[in-house]
């Protein structure tokens, strides 16, 4: 009986013996992470296998255990102790292949797993990148005015914000690439790899954050031209009012015209800031829709209209005080030459005055004759169409 129980011992013990080491041979042979992710996953779906057939191992390691119970009740302490030594080698081995396959199945999931959670980001930033490559691949649209291009800008500072976000991911996507290269060597993953999703990331940076600056340039522009417009428009209003308080307070003509034509001057100065006003309307009209730009042209001729209506009301102004000027000037030229004209005619009248007398005097005498009598009289009809002529 003996020698059949240790028959059967021996033939269950080899049969587990010879199970374990084909799974070990089996482990073996897929025990390798390197190679591309089909490849890997082969391996694995043969370890999940020999995983799971760790059931029948150990059925046969039970049978081999079983087996050996009643040779280790025997009286025979030889067969005992070889008994049992061969029972120890056989756990030792049990625990060895368990060990085995539990290690080398996880250590191929592990990677299997990895492999496919890095594929799932690297495909969602892949998406992400060409999201991002085609909204730059469009034309800057043009904007109506300041506000639309202040909100497009903002726009744009979000989608930098995003991109410079994105930095933390890109990061960890290459590190987790370079832990698989180190673990698969597979060109997939490989620096070079690595070093083309960078480069266009950072093509995509640069470009939001170029775009970003020229927005920035083109509202800001823009803001910079509406400045531009309030403050002239304010200034023409401003002189504008001074031209009419001018024109309205008491003083002479000469004071008058003194401060018009300061007030000129410092209306024909500002026409440099006109033409500046201008040059930026011209440079914003470039960046600007069709319809913005038309307003953008119209609010600068419309500054340079009312610059023109101030000169020329400066202009009517100034004419008009020199003509109330030169109408004083002749009125007191007039006063001047009556003035004279009255002087001489004192003058004309005592001199008649006296020959009069002096006539008067002669005809008491009775010593003028009729010929001295009418020089005289000829001489009196002359002062006197003299005097009428003065008057």
């Amino acid at each position: 009986m003996t020698q059949q129980e240790q028959q059967e011992f021996m033939e269950s013990l080899e049969a587990a013996l010879s199970w374990m080491r084909a799974i070990q041979e089996r482990l073996k042979a897929n025990d390798n992470t390197q190679g591309p992710r089909d490849a890997l996953e082969g391996r694995l779906r043969e370890t999940e296998k020999i995983h799971h057939s760790q059931h029948e191992g150990r059925v046969k390691m039970d049978m081999a255990l079983v087996a050996a119970e009643n040779l280790l009740q025997s009286g025979d302490e030889e067969l005992r102790n070889h008994t049992h030594a061969k029972l120890k080698d056989l756990k030792s081995l049990w625990e060895e292949t368990s060990t085995y396959i539990i290690h080398c199945h996880s250590r191929i999931e592990w990677v299997w797993l990895h492999w496919g959670e890095y594929l799932k980001a690297y495909e969602e930033f892949e998406l992400w990148l060409t999201s991002r490559q085609r909204g730059l691949d469009v034309v800057v649209e043009l904007q109506l005015g300041v506000k639309e291009k202040l909100w497009q800008m903002d726009q744009q500072r979000v989608v930098v914000s995003d991109i410079h976000s994105q930095a933390v991911l890109l990061e960890r996507l290459l590190d987790e690439a370079a832990a698989l290269h180190n673990r698969t060597q597979d060109p997939s993953v490989e620096p070079q790899a690595q070093e083309r999703l960078q480069e266009a990331y950072n093509d995509v940076r640069d470009r939001a954050e170029e775009r970003l600056s020229l927005l920035r340039k083109m509202a800001e522009e823009h803001q910079t031209y509406q400045g531009c417009v309030q403050r002239f428009q304010s200034w023409l209003l401003a002189k504008t009012k001074e031209l009419t308080d001018l024109m309205e307070r008491e003083d002479t003509s000469e004071n008058k015209l003194r401060a018009l034509q300061a007030l000129d001057d410092s209306v024909a100065g500002e026409e440099k800031t006109l033409q500046h006003i201008e040059g930026v309307a011209e440079a914003v009209r470039g960046n600007t829709s069709p319809s913005g730009a038309e307003m953008v042209m119209e609010e600068a001729e419309e500054l340079r209209l009312g610059w023109q209506r101030l000169r020329q009301g400066l202009c009517e102004s100034e004419e008009g005080l020199r003509s109330s000027l030169d109408s004083h000037s002749q009125y007191m030229a007039r006063c001047q030459r009556l003035e004279e004209d009255i002087g001489q005619l004192r003058v004309l009248l005592q001199e008649l005055d006296q020959e009069l007398e002096e006539g008067r005097e002669a005809r008491d005498r009775n010593d003028r004759t009729e010929e001295q009598m009418v020089g005289q009289w000829r001489k009196y009809t002359v002062g006197f169409l003299n005097i009428s002529a003065i008057l």
